[in-house]
């Protein structure tokens, strides 16, 4: 989708799947002026992902600033062995029902396991994120998954309980990605497909299906190439676009399109 601005150049419309409006609160940015930054930047369409359930409704509020953008609720892996993490799923199963009818909350997450950090035992994350996929399937709703060293872990879970979603961040291997995308996931690459030394990464992007790829900044972080190492913002998101181009030889103007397409079928909240 494309559209002509004022002085007759061509925009193109890119879209944003995973980014994090208060967290760059911490790096320097207003949070109120990230949507309409990433609108004027060319982007129609993104969402801001939780990691807790606090704030929920500034949250809401600063997507509602332009049409396109959506927001999640969920519970990050590193809840695992919070104490209180049966009170906290009680929460967002209360969340959940209170907005079942707000046409903004697009997704469950970003939930998963991560074995980067000390986030508990395998089996305490996977008891997190399994009871959340339930919480997802009686919403109706697709599910953003964070995978960090966690592959085979996480595809246990998602066989015992098949869901429909988005891998974020998607930094494994292509053999993986295979085993995901047999699984109905879409692929979501960040800006670290950028990076010189992610030759892992860049195979598997070689390889994705067009149809089940979507881009995304995780902002603040992992800023891609040419802006690394400053704090990143959704319209940096058409680095990653630009990237993925010359890597499979698609033009940019064909690749928003079809993400487009696999945005709105992969969270049918955003609607196009």
């Amino acid at each position: 989708m494309q559209e002509t601005g004022t002085k007759g150049r061509t925009l193109l419309h890119f879209i944003d799947s995973h980014f994090h409006i208060l967290q760059s609160e911490n790096r320097g940015f207003d949070p109120s002026t990230v949507v309409p930054d990433a609108f004027d930047s060319g982007l129609r369409g993104g969402m801001d992902i939780a990691v807790d359930l606090e704030q929920i409704d500034r949250r809401r509020n600063y997507c509602a600033e332009q049409p396109g953008f959506g927001y999640s609720i969920g519970l990050y892996p590193s809840f695992s062995t919070d104490p209180d993490r049966s009170v906290l799923l009680k929460r967002l199963e209360e969340e959940l029902h209170s907005r079942k009818n707000d046409p903004l909350l697009w997704a469950l997450g970003e939930i998963g396991m991560d074995f980067h950090w000390d986030y508990g035992s395998e089996e305490m994350q996977a008891e997190l994120f399994h009871a959340q996929l339930e919480l997802a399937g009686k919403a109706e709703l697709p599910v953003v998954i964070h995978n960090r060293e966690a592959d085979d872990a996480i595809l246990r879970v998602l066989k015992s309980r098949p869901t429909e979603g988005i891998m974020h961040c998607f930094s494994s291997d292509q053999h993986t990605m295979k085993k995901f995308l047999d699984l109905g996931m879409y692929i979501s690459f960040a800006g670290n497909l950028t990076f010189k030394k992610a030759k892992e990464i860049q195979e598997a992007a070689s390889m994705v299906p067009l149809d089940r790829v979507l881009f995304e900044t995780d902002s603040p972080f992992l800023t891609p190439v040419p802006h690394r190492g400053k704090p990143n913002r959704p319209a940096n998101v058409q680095h990653v676009y630009e990237f993925f181009s010359r890597l499979r030889g698609v033009p940019v103007a064909q690749l928003c399109d079809q993400v487009r397409e696999n945005f709105t079928r992969a969270v049918p909240g955003y609607g196009g």
